[in-house]
């Protein structure tokens, strides 16, 4: 049973890190946005009352981990939060040696700082603790 289950966790961890994942032309957005092929949605039926917040949709995601934990189960799994039409969802994949979140955010427009690369590049160096001065050549 364990040797499964590292196997279906390596499966589940290579389709993560899988360039083939990586903004395919036709796939589901949590695809496109996440790069995982496999995984799980939940929300609301059609006529409930829909998650209008992050926190209603991460209270749904604990108890979502607590299962996830008790089945052993390494597909990612998504829950729909705010309008269906927004597709904003937040997500979780869970096993015994890690834990992968997934978030996103939806601006209207996007910060003139990061409409180029290089503002995007320093957001990633701060994020990692990288100085973001460029040396010259």
């Amino acid at each position: 049973k364990t040797r499964m289950w590292r196997e279906e966790e390596s499966a589940m961890l290579s389709g993560i890190a899988s360039k083939e994942n990586d903004f395919p032309a036709r796939a589901h957005c949590i695809t496109r946005r996440f790069g995982v092929e496999y995984f799980i949605v939940i929300y609301p039926a059609p006529q409930s009352e829909i998650l209008s917040s992050e926190s209603q949709g991460k209270l749904i995601l604990s108890s979502v981990s607590i299962a996830l934990t008790n089945t052993g189960c390494v597909l990612p799994t998504f829950v729909q939060i705010e309008q269906p039409w927004r597709r904003i969802y937040l997500g979780l994949c869970r096993s015994h040696v890690t834990q992968t979140s997934f978030d996103i955010i939806h601006l209207r427009y996007a910060p003139p700082q990061f409409a180029h690369l290089s503002g995007l590049v320093d957001l990633f160096k701060s994020k990692l603790g990288i100085s973001s001065t460029r040396s010259s050549p």
